[in-house]
């Protein structure tokens, strides 16, 4: 007669079993958040997430409104503003739109510029899902809901942030020379600055297979510098200064004050950066995407991101705004080359992440969204760093199940 396991035996084979446990429970949770993205109608989903997106951030006006006033009540002419100001007269799609649309009081100038940011994402996801198909419509979504694009629109409502998302998604969604060309003019003409960081973040990525990558490069630089050359032409017919541009300094501050508030606050810049996005970044990262060349160049592309950050006005709001085409391709990549139970587990983790996670934003005078301090942005940097560590170690113990 055989004698029984020792006591240490039996406690040691009952942990596999809650182990195995607590990975069915896990799997379960996500395959069930997967199926809420990927299985509903993409309209439906889209209204779901836009009402989430509402409660978690609200909206706020954009502190320059009087001034975008101005400028769009004085147009084709040339309005006195401060020369703290100034820079607005180099991001002229607002004020041009609503002066041929005759929204020039603050009321109608907000629902202006809400409407374009609902036209914009519907469009986006339209063309997306035309040319890319209506699962990569739906992972376009889950990264516009899990970055802080939305909520530094949102909060900033009234700004020229709407135009530049629509100009630089399409741009992600671009196929032929004619389409990169001009899309790169209109963000030249919209906000030059960020449409150079954006095109070299673009190129980093990697080409488009059409193009190459000389050649895209090229397309994106005389589109920009077009672009230029419209703005400041227009500004030097008007009697505006088109020749002085502050827009990295603009209050007189030295570059290292931009740096050292940026410094000071980096737990919570380094939260609102991607907010929700992080976890989505995470599962792509150490899970989904690990083994591409291409997110790899995304990640370095993204951290490249953060150095025009550090030294402007609004961290976080220019940081998400370089950043969102970066995340747009990087959610078109994953769908058309990942295997299908990572897929799966994007989506899933990506949309709890995007639920639970609060949205928040950070500027160099300290004003946070929602109020986090310093100890509660590191207590949510640590949050992050903790769930990328579950997320890796349960990822990496889940079988691979390869499309057909």
């Amino acid at each position: 007669m055989g004698s029984a396991p020792p006591d240490n035996d039996i406690s040691q084979s009952a942990e596999p079993v809650e182990s195995n446990m607590l990975q069915r429970m896990a799997r379960g949770v996500i395959a069930r958040a997967a199926s809420w993205l990927l299985d509903p109608p993409l309209p439906l989903v889209a209204v779901v997430f836009g009402l989430i997106v509402l409660l978690k951030t609200g909206w706020n006006t954009y502190v320059c409104l009087d001034q975008e006033l101005m400028i769009a009540k004085a147009l084709p002419g040339a309005p006195t503003l401060d020369f703290s100001y100034q820079f607005l007269r180099w991001s002229l799609a607002g004020p041009i739109l609503a002066r041929l649309l005759g929204a020039v009081t603050p009321r109608a100038f907000l629902a202006l510029h809400a409407a374009v940011l609902v036209l914009s994402v519907v469009t986006i996801l339209a063309i997306t899902a035309y040319r890319r198909g209506n699962r990569a419509a739906r992972f376009v979504l889950l990264a516009l809901a899990c970055s802080s694009s939305v909520t530094v629109m949102l909060r900033w409502l009234g700004s020229y942030d709407v135009f530049t998302f629509l100009a630089s998604s399409l741009l992600v969604l671009s196929s032929g020379w004619e389409e990169v060309f001009v899309l790169s003019g209109a963000l030249g003409f919209l906000h030059f600055e960020q449409g150079v960081f954006i095109a070299l973040a673009l190129l980093i990525v990697g080409p488009k297979r059409s193009l190459g990558r000389w050649r895209q490069a090229g397309l994106m630089l005389g589109g920009l510098l077009v672009g230029k050359v419209l703005i400041t032409a227009y500004l030097a017919s008007t009697g505006m200064d088109a020749f002085s541009r502050l827009y990295f300094v603009t209050h007189d501050e030295p570059l290292s004050a931009f740096v050292g508030s940026a410094m000071t606050y980096l737990p919570a810049l380094l939260y609102t950066m991607f907010g929700a996005g992080w976890v989505w970044l995470g599962v792509l990262a150490l899970r989904v995407g690990r083994d591409w060349g291409q997110t790899r160049r995304g990640m370095l592309a993204l951290a490249l991101l953060v150095i025009p950050t550090i030294v402007t006005l609004d961290e976080t709001r220019v940081y998400t705004m370089m950043a969102w085409p970066v995340l747009m391709t990087l959610a078109l990549v994953a769908e058309r080359r990942a295997e299908e139970d990572d897929l799966r587990l994007l989506a899933g983790a990506g949309l709890l992440g995007f639920i639970v996670l609060p949205a928040g934003f950070v500027t160099f005078e300290g004003e946070f969204f929602p109020a986090l301090t310093d100890s509660v942005g590191r207590m949510m940097t640590g949050a992050v760093l903790a769930a990328f560590g579950v997320l890796l170690v349960w990822a990496r113990s889940r079988p691979r199940i390869r499309r057909s």
